[in-house]
This record gives C-alpha cells, sequence and structure tokens, in this order.
C-alpha cells in the first residue's frame, strides 16, 4: 500500500472499482478482491472534518466522508433540509430527511448528519450548501458528522412515538424462484383514499401483517393510495418494508367517508365535461387524476403528466396532500 502511494487517513472510496460504504465493508471486500487490487481513494478528507468542526462540537459529531455516484436520469442527490422560514440562511446544514432509494441513501447518508465540506468547499449555512451541492459535478465527495449519540435518542423517541399512535413495521423478503409461490396483499376496494389490507397470505401473517391494517409507507416512500400501493411493492426489488397503521387504531368508517366523497368528486367531474383539458381533444379512456380532486382527463394525458409532476394541472392538488395516510401517520387514535 505504501509502495502504491496510499497515506494514513486517505478515505476509500471503491475497491476494485466497487464502492465502499463502510468500514466493515472494505474488511469484507479486500478479503475477497483478487489480485491487483485497484483503490480509488480520497485524500485526507476525514481528516479535514477536524478542522471544519467547531473545537466544542468535536466530542459530539463523529467525522465522516462519503463520495456520492450519479445514478443514470437522477436530477437531484436526495437530501432534504429545514424549509421553515428564516432558517434557510442562517442555520447549519443539517439533514432534514433522506429520499429512499436516492443517491445520498445509497451512499450512507442519514437524517440529523450535519454537512461540512462538498468537494472541498467548507459549507457555512444551508443556503450555502443547497447551492453548492446544485453546482457540484459528480462524483459528489461529502464531509459530514454525525451525532450518534442524537441518532440514538431521535431513533428512541420515534418508537415510543409510533407505539402510542399503533404504528409497526412489517418486513418481508421478495421471492425470486418462480416456482415458489410470491407473496401477495390485496386492499379493499371500497377504500380508495389509503391502501387498506384486505387479504394476505400465510407467511405474511407470521411476519405481523394482519387484515384492516393500513399502509402508510413502503420502502421509504408515504403511500397515496391503493394503487400507489400495488405500485410501489411491484417495483420493489429485494424486500419490501411497510409501515403499518393497526387494525384496533383505524377508523374504517371514517376512510369510507373519505373515500365516498372522493369518488363523488370524479363521477361529477366526469360527468361535466366530455373533452380532455389537457389535450382539448374528445375525452377517450378516462383516468382520474390521483389526488382524488375529481378532475379527470384522457388516460394517456394522465399518465404522461403524473410522470413529470404528480400536482394536478387544474388544481395543483397532489395525491399526497389528499391521501388519509399523513393525517393516519400524525394522528392519534
Amino acid at each position: 500500500a505504501e509502495k502504491a502511494g496510499r497515506e494514513p487517513l486517505d478515505e476509500i472510496l471503491a475497491i476494485n472499482n466497487v464502492s465502499v460504504r463502510s468500514r466493515q465493508d472494505a474488511i469484507a471486500r479486500f478479503r475477497k478482491a483478487s489480485w491487483p487490487i485497484q483503490l480509488r481513494v480520497c485524500r485526507s478528507l476525514t481528516a479535514k472534518c477536524n478542522e471544519l468542526l467547531p473545537v466544542h462540537d468535536r466530542h459530539v459529531y463523529e467525522q465522516l466522508a462519503v463520495e456520492v455516484e450519479v445514478k443514470p436520469g437522477a436530477e437531484c442527490i436526495g437530501i432534504t433540509f429545514d424549509s421553515r422560514p428564516g432558517s434557510v440562511a442562517e442555520a447549519e446544514p443539517i439533514v432534514h430527511s433522506i429520499v429512499g432509494g436516492s443517491a445520498a441513501a445509497a451512499a450512507g447518508l442519514q437524517a440529523l448528519d450535519l454537512l461540512l465540506a462538498v468537494n472541498g468547499t467548507k459549507l457555512t449555512s444551508t443556503a450555502h450548501a443547497m447551492k453548492v451541492l446544485r453546482a457540484a459535478k459528480w462524483p459528489i465527495r461529502i464531509a459530514f458528522g454525525r451525532p450518534q449519540s442524537l441518532q440514538h435518542a431521535a431513533r428512541v423517541l420515534q418508537r415510543a412515538w409510533r407505539a402510542a399512535i399503533g404504528v409497526t413495521k412489517v418486513s418481508y423478503k421478495l421471492v425470486s424462484d418462480p416456482s415458489k409461490c410470491a407473496p401477495y396483499i390485496e386492499f379493499a376496494e371500497d377504500v380508495i383514499v389509503a391502501p387498506l389490507i384486505h387479504a394476505h397470505c400465510t407467511a405474511l401473517r407470521a411476519a405481523g401483517l394482519r387484515n384492516g391494517m393500513v399502509v402508510l409507507n413502503i420502502n421509504g416512500e408515504l403511500c397515496c393510495s391503493r394503487e400507489h400501493a400495488e405500485r410501489l411493492i411491484r417495483e420493489a426489488t429485494d424486500r419490501v418494508e411497510l409501515l403499518c397503521k393497526k387494525a384496533e387504531h383505524v377508523n374504517r368508517a371514517w376512510l369510507r367517508d373519505m373515500s365516498r366523497d372522493a369518488a363523488c368528486c370524479e363521477c361529477s367531474a366526469r360527468c361535466s365535461t366530455d373533452e380532455c383539458t389537457i389535450c382539448l381533444q374528445p375525452m377517450e379512456c378516462t383516468k382520474p387524476w390521483p389526488a382524488g380532486c375529481g378532475h379527470v382527463f384522457c388516460g394517456g394525458c394522465t399518465e404522461r403528466c403524473v410522470a413529470i409532476s404528480d400536482a394536478c394541472p387544474l388544481c395543483r392538488r397532489t395525491p399526497k396532500a389528499a391521501s388519509a395516510a399523513l393525517q393516519m401517520l400524525r394522528q392519534h387514535s
């Protein structure tokens, strides 16, 4: 390693062109690697974290560094910051949340991480971090501090809150063998504002799934409707992680009333016009906008527009705003 020019505190980014996400991952890949071993490193990036952190914060944060790799077609890194008024310009660039399946999630970034530098540029505020990230070229090297004690406390509080509002996590592995029966979940057809579980296979019962539960989140993404939940399950590749509201905490009458109102809006909108307001052609194979606002368009127009934005072209309402899942995730039974 010394002959190859490696130095102490070099940050290992890839071994034989395979990205490394942690110390344990690097050790495992070194043991399995065949000679010659090719390394891609970032020179002393972690050491610079100590200089970037204030002295009084160095005992709180574990200094780390990652390289975020580009994904085909990716337009954003997947990091969100606190967007409350007055907090962007002056606040420290602390990660509010990470979008599931994004490049940031794949690199190992987590909520509450304090971003210190991007591609060697020291960050001074949330607004500065957003500006630097937008202008950065791939791959993006990020130095950050991770408050281990704060993250542990946040996880404990989150588990306690979920238990209080009747939310539980269910996880199961997808079957890759076509000869075996794949796990299935059926949702109630009379509830369209949230995916209410109507039936499921025995294997999922062993994992903790029960009829009458409402699926709120699948693999880190909020479920807006029955169709949305079915699509997220179809798109899952290896495992499916469900965040569900227990049946005893679900008000089924309230869900059915909301679904009935949404269905009435769709019916009245469908009857009120024969022309698609997107393509201005006679309505063919109508499909309602998934936000539950009642606006109906051509099936092809709806699919093309949803792929660009989930906000309704007429009223700007989104499926997230219309879904009961977000309310159920926050409310106490």
